[in-house]
This record gives C-alpha cells, structure tokens and sequence, in this order.
C-alpha cells in the first residue's frame, strides 16, 4: 500500500510510542489506575526493560515517553503527581558501536548499485547527513540549483519552533549524484528519491545487501554512522564550527558532540606526526636507524663554512667591541656622552677603536 510522508511519518511515531506503551502494559496490570503509580513502580518498570535486553539510551527514551503521559495526566488534574520524575531519561551515548565510513568505501559501495534511488541514499545520508529514511522527502522544486541548497523537512524535530525544515548546501561530493538523478527524471516525478515513501526495515535489508555486494562487512548503525561520518569530517577535516554543522544536520550542538562526532584516522596521524611517503622520503633518506649520524647535503655544509667565516671575521668582533663599549660607558660620568657607534661619525670612531 502506498502512504503519503505524512501518513508515514504519524505510522512511524504511533509504532514507536505502541511499543513503549505495549511495554507498560506487559509488565502491570492492565486494570491498574494512574493513580496507583509510585515511583517505586517507575524503577521496577526501567528495571524490566533492562532486563529485556534494551541498551540504556532506549531504556531512556521509553522512560522518557512514559513520563510525558504521566505529565499529560498531571495537566488534565487525573493525577498529582509524576511517578517517573525521579527516573533517568538521558542515557549516556554509548560510542562503542561507532564506525567512521570513509569516502573511499561509500564510492565503491555507491558505484555497485545500478539503481539510481540507491545510490541517491546512500550519497545523501553519507554526504549530506539527512536522516534515513524519515527525512528521505526531499522535493524537486525546494532545491536551489543556483545557490547550491535543498530543503530538508524534518520530523523528528517538527515540534520544535523553527525546526520543521532547514537549509542543507549541495556538497560538492553530493551534486554529481544529485545531479545525475535530475537529468534522469526531472519531469513528472514530485521526489528526488524515487521510492519515497518508504519503511526503515525494507531499506535497510537492501541497503545491507548493497554493501555486501560491493564486498564490504555491514558497520552496526548502519545509516546513523553515515551522518556520524559526515558530521565528523565537517567538524574535522572541513573546520566547519559545530554550530554550522548541528545546524546543517538538524541537532544541538550536544547532541552532535555526544552522539554524532568521532575522532577519525586523518585526526590520529596528524596528532602523532605521521606524514605522507611524499613528504617523509626527503626527510629521512639519510637515516638508516637512529645511532647513524645525519649526512648534511653539500650545498648546506658549504653555506654553513660561509656563514663561520663571515661570523669570525666580522660579527664576533663587533659583538665583543660593543660588549667593550657597553663597559666603558657604565663607569663614565653621566654628563659625559659616549660616541654612539650607529652614527656616520661614530661608527667610523668606534671601528678605529676597536
């Protein structure tokens, strides 16, 4: 059956919230009233999700859920008080399933697919950062060929005020593939993604069964690592602040700190001065282990013979005749003036001297 976005996206949060509220159910009576709810109750529930096996941060984001009921209920006076008040609702991040997916392996992965809409998934969640597939709607008449961007409309974020839709640049690894797929179906299609819209679930099966066919093990979180990526790249490679990229990829800056940003390879050789065979071939050609002495090039030993010569001759004198003159002038009566060696006359006095 075929939905519009809007249709997908309220399918999508009622399965969400279902599921959570399935959980509740499952764990207490069914005829139990909101106003037998203790707190005591909201620590056994968190327990029992744990013990279900979900990680912390989903933990979290279902406490999260169940507690904004309770707070709805406070606010049509059912009850008097949030028995999940006291429970955690911000999971740490864990960053032990992150993957940093360099552009070497996403080209090879893209240029495998011979569908045109896949390939416009995986440059878009890879190189632009939207998030798969909610924000997969991105329409032909809200791009601005001319000045390089495309609105990304956002359900995630919709409720907040401003945060609807943003403005993302067509990145110039984007706009081949962007490109492509206009000159192929600029006329009579509404989508730049021509299987929107579409489930989480059957785009990731195929997704995964791209990226085996193009001979790669599939990286946990496979989409999210994606705009982890980018956003790392963004922040580290380009030097774009953190406030543009959070703002590109439709998140706080906490967030993208927390969950999103990755310290990548590139960051790890720069830190330990590892540099590329070009650049280090000069530098280290003339060292075979680190006793051996380093074999000055002619042409620097001999400006170096230049330079102790002229230093001997001229500017080790100079030096000890104004160390000279420095002395005599500290024991001289201050009326007396001594003859400055930078003037005409003086430094003609002062060489005679000296």
């Amino acid at each position: 059956k075929k939905y519009t976005p809007e249709q997908i996206v309220v399918k999508l949060r009622q399965a969400d919230v279902e599921q959570t509220i399935t959980h509740l159910l499952s764990h207490f009576d069914g005829e139990m009233l909101l106003t037998d709810f203790t707190p005591g109750h909201a620590e056994d529930f968190r327990e029992h999700l744990f013990d279900l096996g979900l990680a912390n941060a989903t933990t979290c984001k279902r406490c999260s859920r169940i507690k904004h009921i309770f707070a709805s209920a406070i606010e049509h006076e059912h009850i008097m008080a949030n028995p999940f008040s006291g429970i955690p609702t911000k999971g740490k991040a864990d960053t032990s399933r992150q993957e940093f997916i360099n552009q070497e392996t996403i080209e090879t992965i893209i240029g495998s697919c011979a569908d045109v809409d896949f390939r416009l998934v995986f440059a878009l969640a890879r190189y632009a950062g939207i998030r798969i597939p909610s924000e997969l709607g991105i329409r032909w008449n809200e791009i601005d060929w001319e000045a390089r961007t495309f609105v990304v409309h956002s359900p995630k974020t919709e409720h907040h005020p401003g945060k609807a839709y943003r403005v993302v640049p067509i990145f110039a690894e984007l706009y081949p593939y962007l490109k492509a797929a206009y000159d192929i179906r600029k006329s009579g299609s509404e989508f730049v993604v021509g299987l929107w819209p579409c489930g989480r679930s059957n785009l990731r099966q195929k997704a995964k069964r791209a990226i085996e066919a193009a001979g790669f093990d599939v990286w946990p979180k496979l989409f999210t690592n994606l705009r982890s990526s980018r956003a790392s790249e963004l922040v580290n490679t380009h030097g774009f602040s953190e406030f543009t990229v959070s703002n590109w990829l439709g998140n706080s800056t906490e967030v993208l700190k927390e969950n999103y940003l990755q310290a990548m390879q590139a960051d790890v050789d720069r830190a330990t001065g590892k540099l590329t065979p070009e650049l280090t071939h000069p530098l280290t050609q003339n060292l075979t282990s680190i006793g051996d002495p380093v074999v000055i090039p002619d042409v620097i030993a001999s400006s170096w013979d230049k330079l102790q010569e002229v230093a001997k001759e001229h500017i080790l004198p100079a030096i000890i005749g104004i160390l000279g003159a420095l002395n005599e002038t500290s024991t001289t009566p201050k009326e007396a003036v001594p003859v400055s060696p930078h003037t005409p006359t003086g430094r003609s006095q002062f060489f005679a001297n000296h």
